[in-house]
């Protein structure tokens, strides 16, 4: 295939990706209330999809941890104990829930949801959703 029509090919598909692309286009604030409605894992994955998402997930406002990922129990206790960590400093956090179809959970991982209420707590959260 010649070079200009490869070109044209490959710019008319990057034309139609670009107009295909309303959520990038939407305010930040307004992305990130989205964002808000995923479980923080998949909330975390959306940094991969665009360069401009790479850093939204860390000014969410509505936080969900859900206890039943498929990780080892250190996996993820280190995962959302770096999730609150890496959160934007200073963002206030409207909505915290942890939460865990099993009503026993390990006793690390239980220990864990402690801290994190507390540190929810000292982010001046409005409503934490902890049924743990």
């Amino acid at each position: 295939m010649p070079r200009d029509k490869r070109a044209k090919i490959v710019a008319a598909a990057r034309d139609k990706m670009e107009l295909e692309d309303r959520i990038s286009a939407l305010p930040d604030g307004v992305f990130q209330h989205l964002l808000g409605f995923l479980p923080a894992d998949e909330a975390v994955r959306t940094c991969v999809l665009a360069r401009h998402w790479r850093h939204q997930w860390r000014s969410v406002r509505h936080l969900r941890i859900d206890c039943d990922m498929p990780w080892s129990n250190e996996d993820f206790v280190k995962f959302a104990n770096r999730l609150l960590l890496l959160r934007a400093p200073g963002m206030a956090l409207d909505e915290f829930e942890v939460s865990s179809e099993y009503t026993d959970l390990d006793p690390e991982v239980e220990e864990e949801t402690h801290i994190w209420i507390r540190h929810a707590l000292m982010c001046k959260v409005r409503a934490a959703i902890c049924p743990v």
